[in-house]
């Protein structure tokens, strides 16, 4: 994790696709979103990889340690899309950044623009570590129930990578309606820098793109 933390390659990096790119990468934007406590070059792998696969990459740096309420962070995330006029592109998050992720997907400029989510290891149901009194954020959107329900229409666009066993989430991130992978790795934060994880990652971000 520390090796992520102190990576210095800026964001605005990734965001054009090798020449080699293969056109059906290179045509897919990726937009990454990180979870709670996790700056943007927590995912340094995950956009690595993705971009010399050949996809235009997008880190939301914005976000900063993504402390922020859902709603302001679906914001900025939206204001990231309209800025950069990106359309027909899939968001991948990580912990948070897939409910982030499906906030956007709910919302009718972000659904225009998003085709779908990628999401591995996301609280959909919160954490059974939170205590349910914990109502302030960050915490209070992790605490069990705190979820707010969402359209199947919505459900249907996302991809879940479950692990195992996730010690940050117990009771695990399986979403009901949606498309639920179970991955070979266990544990939190282990599964972005695994690359078994990240060839089903990618072939979920093609799924999406093609529907």
């Amino acid at each position: 994790r520390g090796l992520c933390l102190i990576d210095r390659t800026p964001p605005d990096r990734y965001l054009t696709p090798p020449a080699s790119a293969p056109g059906a990468c290179a045509r897919i934007p990726v937009v990454v979103v990180q979870g709670v406590l996790e700056p943007w070059n927590f995912l340094s792998t995950v956009h690595r990889r993705l971009h010399e696969a050949g996809h235009p990459v997008h880190p939301v740096a914005g976000l900063g340690w993504n402390l922020a309420d859902l709603g302001a962070a679906r914001d900025l995330v939206l204001g990231y899309l309209e800025e950069h006029r990106l359309e027909g592109a899939v968001l991948v998050g990580h912990s948070k950044g897939g409910l982030i992720g499906r906030a956007v997907l709910a919302h009718p400029e972000g659904g225009l623009r998003v085709r779908g989510v990628v999401a591995t290891c996301a609280p959909w149901q919160g954490t059974s570590l939170v205590p349910a009194w914990a109502a302030r954020p960050p915490l209070g959107m992790f605490a069990p129930g705190a979820a707010e329900p969402t359209s199947a229409a919505v459900t249907e666009r996302i991809i879940s990578l479950v692990p195992p066993f996730d010690q940050v989430i117990p009771q695990g991130s399986v979403l009901p309606g949606a498309h639920n992978r179970i991955l070979g790795i266990c544990g939190h934060h282990a599964p972005t820098q695994d690359r078994a994880t990240f060839e089903v990652l990618h072939r979920a971000v093609h799924e999406l793109a093609e529907r």
